[in-house]
Formats: structure tokens, C-alpha cells, sequence
């Protein structure tokens, strides 16, 4: 989600954000999005919705297709967070062309999909050592990447 006002995933934003300040080219394609658009990125941003998962699929290869044309190309680099469902569909495409795919996940839950999405990850990445849900080489353990300067304590009274 690339919504300020999305409790769960709104640190998004800031790490694009970032990631446009240091110069480089963002494209994000995601199922929620509010103005964040007129950050001169592009944001491509369709509905996913649960019950209808072959409506989903096809949206979701014509907005890629779409982005390669408007593009002219494909990123060498793609990134999903917490996406597994769309790792997996759209792994083998972009796999098929010689791409890096990494996956964010921090979740102890396992699925199949999850599975082939980590078979089609260059780099799967976690918080911590448990938080991913099976072993594999391709695992690395960052963190959370929180501004911990975002929770210092003033005037902290300890009660007992």
C-alpha cells in the first residue's frame, strides 16, 4: 500500500521516498495509492480483489505489460514486499527474461505459492531468523529498518 493513512504498510512511502531522493528511477505498482503519484514517480495501482483471482491475474500481467511498453524495457530489478501471491505469478515472466527478483517476507506462515516464489527469488529478505518460514540459501536476515529516532522516550516515568 502506498497510502499515508494505511496503519500496516505506509512506511512504504517513506522508503521510496528515499529511495527517489538518492536519484533513482521508482515504478511501483500496488493495490492502494492516494496522491503519492505527484511525487514525479510512476505508481500503477489496480484493485486486488480476493474472490476474483483470474480477473486479478490478467490485470495484473497487462499493468506489467503495460509498464515494459510505457518503459521501453523491463527493470533489471524487481522488488516484492509481502506479495508472495504476486511473486508467483509473476516470477516466471520475469524470470523467463533474466531478471533479479528479490521478496521481502516476514511471516512464519508457509504456503506454496510462498515456495515458488522463493524458487523464483534471486534473494528472499527478512527481518529476523524466524521470521521467515523455511530454509533456503537464497535467505538473508537485514532487520527491520525502522527509524528508531521515530520512538524516542522524553520525560520517560517508570512505573511499578
Amino acid at each position: 500500500s502506498m497510502r499515508a493513512d494505511n496503519q500496516v504498510f505506509s512506511h512504504q512511502r517513506e522508503l521510496v521516498k528515499d529511495l527517489i531522493g538518492q536519484g533513482l528511477k521508482i515504478s511501483v505498482i500496488t493495490c492502494q495509492n492516494d496522491n503519492f503519484s505527484n511525487m514525479g514517480n510512476t505508481i500503477y495501482t489496480y484493485n486486488w480483489i480476493e474472490s476474483q483471482p483470474i480477473r486479478n491475474t490478467l490485470r495484473l500481467y497487462a499493468i506489467v505489460l503495460h509498464f515494459i511498453i510505457i518503459n521501453r524495457g523491463m527493470p533489471k530489478n524487481i522488488f516484492f514486499h509481502m506479495t508472495e501471491t504476486q511473486a508467483f505469478l509473476l516470477g516466471p515472466f520475469f524470470r523467463l527474461f533474466n531478471r533479479n527478483i528479490v521478496l521481502w517476507y516476514a511471516h512464519k506462515s508457509d504456503s506454496l505459492r510462498l515456495r515458488f516464489a522463493g524458487f523464483f527469488s534471486k534473494i528472499i529478505l527478512t527481518s529476523t531468523q524466524g521470521s521467515f518460514p523455511f530454509r533456503t540459501s537464497k535467505l538473508r536476515v537485514i532487520g527491520q529498518a525502522i527509524d528508531e529516532n521515530l520512538f524516542i522516550l522524553r520525560n520517560l516515568c517508570y512505573c511499578f
